[in-house]
């Protein structure tokens, strides 16, 4: 009985371990900020975004995560980004339509680039569970 009692403790104890590495690891996951871009197939924009997103990558790679939702060809995207935008009091004018946070933009342009990197940092190093995710807040 007593060998039978120390088995089910290491089992249990082998059940426990993983999942507490598995904790760890989604920790870690959550300090990246969130970028959720809205796009379109095709849209120049768009394209000039997702190649400048990938340059920083190696950077800023554990600082952020790209959410991406294509909105000209999925209409349950499209009807998102319009739920996103009527959260945030805004009509997109388009695509790309980026959001970081509590700041948004539409398009794409060079002149963006350094304000969505310091948005990317400030909210970095923000606790994540200050963060404001629009999402928590689309019916």
């Amino acid at each position: 009985m007593k060998k039978l009692k120390v088995l089910l403790l290491m089992l249990s104890l082998l059940l426990v371990v993983p999942f507490g590495v598995f904790a760890d690891e989604a920790k870690e996951e959550s300090k990246e900020v969130k970028v959720y871009l809205f796009y379109g197939d095709g849209c120049g924009f768009c394209s000039n975004f997702k190649s400048w997103i990938s340059e920083i990558e190696d950077d800023y790679d554990d600082k952020f995560e790209l959410i991406q939702y294509e909105v000209w060809n999925n209409q349950s995207n499209s009807n998102l980004m319009e739920a996103v935008a009527a959260a945030r009091n805004e009509e997109p004018g388009g695509v790309p339509y980026i959001i970081i946070g509590n700041q948004s933009w539409d398009g794409f342009a060079d002149e963006y680039k350094e304000e969505i990197l310091k948005k990317i940092d400030s909210e970095y190093k923000q606790d994540p569970s200050e963060r404001y995710d629009i999402m928590n807040y689309v019916d």
